[in-house]
C-alpha cells in the first residue's frame, strides 16, 4: 500500500486525501488554528475522527512538539469505556493530528440544550461522566475542557468524554486535550488568569455541567460567566432551583462547593461529588465503572446497525437519501458491508445502494450486493432524480456496465426513463451519454405506433435536441426517438434549419422505427425514406464490391463452362473454343452478376422492413436486371453468329420467368442465417429457373421463347440436366454466400 505524508497546511486537506493508511471523507468541524475531518481507517475497516492543525512556526514550536509527541503517548495509552480512545496520533513537519474513533450519535449539548432532563436520566449521565473525569485524575490527566459539546453519545445512550471541542483544535498549548483557557462559561478563574490547572480545575467545570444537566441552560443563560466575575467579585453560582424548582434543595451547596474561586475550598474527588448528588436525590448510587470494564471492541464503528434502522425510518418518511451524511453512510458501510456475509432486508439493501451512489462510497460493492438485476435498475431510476450532475453519472456509468441489466429488455417504462434521459443529457462524457442510450433502447419496449408525447413534452423535446448531435450519441438519440415513436422529437427535428442535420435525424429515426408517421409532411416522408434506403444499400461498400466479385466469378464461371462444354469445333482442347468461353464468361459476368447482386443488398440492407415486401421487391429487382443482362447476352451472341436479325426480335418470356427463379433464390438466402441453407435455396431455384426455361424452349411450338442457356437439342435429358447442374450451382452459390449485412 502507498504511503502519503499528511499535508503541511490545513488548506490543503481535501476529500479524498490518503494519507498513512487514512482516506479523508469531509469535513465535519473547524475553528481556531485547525480542523477536524472524518475519516477511514483502511486497515481496520474502521471510521475515525481525525483533529488536524498546523503550528505557528515561532520559536517555541521545538519544545511545543516534544511536549505533543510526550502527551499524546500518555493520552494514547488511557482505556476507560467512558472515554474516548486515542487511536493514532503523528507530528510531520508543520502538520499534526490525533485520531479517535468516530461516534455518530453527536453530543450532551444537543440532549439538554433548552430542557432540563428526567432526574433518573440525568444521573445515569452524571454517573458515567464522572467515572471518565475520575479516571483522567487517576492517570494525572486534567482534561480542562470539560462541557456538554464534549461530552459524546453515541446511538445507544453511551457516553465519550473527548475533547471535541471546536474552537481551538491541538493549539500550541501546554497540554494536548489542553485548548488555551478552555471554553470561558465553563472554566474556573485559574484559567481565564492562565493559572495553573489542576484537577480542581475540572472539578469546577464540572459544577457548571450539573448545572446546565439539571436546568437546561447555562448559569444567567451564558449572559455571564462565573469564573471571569469571580476573578475582581465574590459573585456565586445561581440557584439551580429558580430554573427547576423540582431540584432537591441543597444541590445549590454542592454546586457552589465544586465552583468556589479558590481551587482548595472545592471537593477532593469526583468520587465524594457523585456520593452527595445521589444523596441528595435519594437515589441510591452505582459502582463506577474502570478500566477494567473497557472493551475495544465496543469502539469498532459504534452505532452503526442503530444508524441504518433510525435513517432507514426516515428515508421512507421523506423518499429520499440525505438522512445519512457521508461520514455517517461510511460508518454503516464499515459495519454491515465488514459482515458481507449478514443478510440484509431489501429496503436496507436498495437504501445503502442508494446512499453509495450518492456519495460514490463503495458503489460498486452494494450494486453487486442486490442480486436481483430489476431491484438495482429500480433503485437506479428513483434515486436519479437528484440534480447532481456527478451522482447522475454515477448511477449511469453503473447502468451502462452491468451486463445482467441489458438482458433486462423492455423493462423499463417511459416515466422511469424520463429523468435518466434527463440526467443523460447533464452528462459532460459523450461515450458515456451514448452507450446510455443504446442501453436504453434495449431496456424500453419498442412502441408499436406513434403517439403525439411519449414521456412528456420536456422529454421528447430534449430527445430531439440531443438527435441533432453530429457525433455517434445524435445517432443513439434519434434511434431511441424512433423506437419511442415519439411524434413531438420527430417535429421538433424538423424545425431545425440545417437541413444536413435534420435530414440525417430522421434518417436514423426510421432506421429504428421502420415507418415515419402520417402527420410528417409527405413530401418529407417520401425524401427521408429514398434517401434512407439508398444509404442502407450503399453501406460499407467494400462488402459490396466482395459481394459482386463473388457473383461476377460465379456466372463468369457459369457461362463460360457452358460456352465451352457446348461450343461447336471439332477439337475439345482448342484454343479458339477456350477464348470464346472466356469471352461469353466475362461479359455475362458483370452484368448477370449486378442482377445476382442486387436481390441480397434488399434483403439484407433493409432487415427493419417486413420480410415479404423485402422479398418481392428484390426479386423483382433482381429479375429485371438479370432478364435484361441474359437477353442481351443471348441477343447478341444470336446476331453473332448470324442467327438472328433485329427486325424479328425473338420472345424473352422464359429468360424473365427463369430470371424472377434465379432472383428470388438470391432474395431468400440473404433472409436466411445459416451458409449452407443459402448455397441449397439459391442453387436449387436457380436450377428451377434454367430449366423452366430451357424445357419452355423445347415443348412450346412455333418460334419458341429464348431459354436462359442454349443445349445441343441432340443431348439426352440426363446430360442436359447435369449441365443445368452445374451452371446453376456455379451460378448462385458463390453470390449467395458473402456476407451483407451491415454492421450497427
Amino acid at each position: 500500500m502507498s504511503q502519503f505524508s499528511i499535508p503541511q497546511q490545513v488548506r490543503e486537506l481535501r476529500s479524498g486525501l490518503e494519507f498513512k493508511t487514512y482516506r479523508l471523507l469531509e469535513r465535519i468541524g473547524s475553528g481556531g488554528q485547525g480542523e477536524v475531518w472524518s475519516g477511514v481507517d483502511r486497515p481496520n475497516n474502521r471510521i475515525v475522527a481525525i483533529k488536524f492543525a498546523e503550528s505557528l512556526g515561532d520559536d517555541k514550536q521545538e519544545i511545543d512538539e516534544r511536549m505533543f509527541a510526550r502527551q499524546a503517548k500518555q493520552l494514547a495509552a488511557l482505556r476507560h469505556p467512558y472515554v474516548l480512545p486515542m487511536l493514532d496520533y503523528a507530528l510531520e513537519g508543520r502538520m499534526r493530528y490525533l485520531a479517535t474513533p468516530y461516534i455518530a450519535g453527536g453530543s450532551l449539548a444537543e440532549i439538554i440544550r433548552g430542557h432540563p432532563l428526567p432526574f433518573h436520566d440525568s444521573l445515569q449521565y452524571v454517573d458515567k461522566i464522572a467515572a471518565a473525569l475520575a479516571y483522567l485524575h487517576r492517570n494525572g490527566v486534567v482534561h480542562r475542557d470539560l462541557k456538554p459539546g464534549n461530552v459524546l453519545i453515541d446511538l445507544r445512550r453511551n457516553i465519550y468524554l473527548a475533547d471535541f471541542g471546536l474552537a481551538r483544535i491541538i493549539g500550541n498549548a501546554t497540554q494536548v486535550l489542553h485548548t488555551g483557557r478552555g471554553t470561558p462559561s465553563y472554566s474556573p478563574p485559574e484559567q481565564h488568569n492562565f493559572g495553573e490547572a489542576s484537577a480542581a480545575s475540572d472539578i469546577f467545570s464540572f459544577g457548571i455541567l450539573l448545572y446546565e444537566i439539571f436546568t437546561g441552560t447555562l448559569p444567567w443563560q451564558g449572559e455571564k460567566t462565573l469564573g471571569m466575575q469571580q476573578l475582581f467579585s465574590k459573585e456565586q453560582l445561581p440557584d439551580p432551583r429558580q430554573v427547576n424548582p423540582e431540584l432537591p434543595s441543597g444541590l445549590i451547596k454542592l454546586l457552589r462547593q465544586m465552583t468556589a474561586a479558590s481551587p482548595a475550598s472545592r471537593p477532593d474527588s469526583i468520587e465524594e461529588i457523585v456520593d452527595k448528588l445521589h444523596r441528595l436525590f435519594g437515589i441510591p448510587a452505582i459502582p463506577m465503572a474502570s478500566e477494567a470494564d473497557w472493551n475495544k471492541d465496543a469502539f469498532e464503528n459504534i452505532g452503526a446497525q442503530e444508524l441504518l434502522t433510525s435513517n432507514l425510518i426516515r428515508w421512507g418518511a421523506v423518499d429520499g437519501t440525505k438522512t445519512l451524511t457521508l461520514t455517517k453512510f461510511a460508518l454503516v458501510d464499515a459495519g454491515k458491508n465488514a459482515s458481507s456475509n449478514e443478510e440484509l432486508h431489501s429496503d436496507e439493501q436498495r437504501f445503502l445502494l442508494q446512499a453509495s451512489l450518492l456519495y460514490g462510497y463503495n458503489d460498486a460493492v452494494w450494486w453487486q450486493r442486490i442480486r436481483d438485476s430489476r431491484e438495482r435498475l429500480a433503485a437506479a431510476t428513483e434515486l436519479v432524480n437528484m440534480e447532481s450532475g456527478v451522482v447522475s453519472a454515477r448511477i449511469i456509468q453503473h447502468l451502462v456496465d452491468d451486463n445482467e441489466i441489458s438482458e433486462l429488455r423492455a423493462s423499463v417504462t417511459t416515466a422511469q426513463a424520463a429523468p435518466l434521459l434527463r440526467a443523460s443529457a447533464r452528462l459532460n462524457d459523450r461515450v458515456l451519454r451514448q452507450q446510455f442510450l443504446s442501453r436504453m433502447r434495449r431496456l424500453l419496449p419498442r412502441q408499436e405506433r406513434w403517439q403525439p408525447i411519449v414521456m412528456d413534452h420536456e422529454t421528447d423535446t430534449l430527445l430531439a435536441t440531443l438527435s441533432l448531435d453530429s457525433t455517434p450519441t445524435g445517432v443513439e438519440a434519434a434511434m431511441l426517438a424512433g423506437h419511442l415513436k415519439s411524434e413531438t422529437a420527430l417535429h421538433e427535428i424538423l424545425r431545425v434549419p440545417n437541413e444536413r442535420l435534420r435530414t440525417r435525424a430522421l434518417m436514423n429515426c426510421l432506421q429504428s422505427a421502420v415507418s415515419l408517421p402520417a402527420s410528417l409532411p409527405f413530401g418529407t416522408r417520401l425524401q427521408i425514406l429514398a434517401e434512407w434506403t439508398l444509404w442502407r444499400l450503399f453501406l460499407q461498400p467494400l462488402d459490396i464490391l466482395r459481394a459482386y466479385g463473388a457473383a461476377i466469378l460465379g456466372a463468369l464461371l457459369a457461362f463460360g463452362l457452358h460456352t465451352y462444354l457446348s461450343y461447336r469445333l471439332p477439337n475439345f482442347l482448342d484454343s479458339l473454343r477456350l477464348t470464346t468461353a472466356l469471352e461469353h464468361g466475362v461479359f455475362a459476368g458483370f452484368l448477370v452478376g449486378l442482377g445476382l447482386l442486387v436481390p441480397r443488398l434488399v434483403t439484407e440492407r433493409l432487415p427493419n422492413q417486413p420480410t415479404l415486401p423485402r422479398l418481392a421487391s428484390g426479386s423483382l429487382a433482381g429479375a429485371i436486371i438479370l432478364t435484361i443482362a441474359i437477353s442481351l447476352y443471348d441477343i447478341l451472341l444470336l446476331r453473332q453468329y448470324g442467327l438472328l436479325e433485329f427486325e424479328n426480335l425473338p420472345q424473352l418470356q422464359l429468360i424473365a420467368l427463369g430470371s424472377l427463379f434465379i432472383a428470388t433464390g438470391q432474395a431468400v438466402a440473404g433472409c436466411l442465417k445459416n451458409k449452407l441453407g443459402k448455397a441449397l435455396t439459391a442453387a436449387s431455384l436457380a436450377f428451377v429457373g434454367m430449366g423452366i426455361s430451357w424445357w419452355g424452349h423445347v415443348s412450346l411450338p412455333g418460334v419458341p421463347p429464348l431459354p436462359i442457356l442454349f443445349y445441343e437439342y441432340t443431348w439426352p435429358t440426363s446430360q442436359v440436366l447435369i449441365s443445368i447442374i452445374i451452371s446453376s450451382a456455379l451460378l448462385a452459390i458463390p453470390a449467395s454466400l458473402p456476407d451483407l449485412s451491415p454492421n450497427n
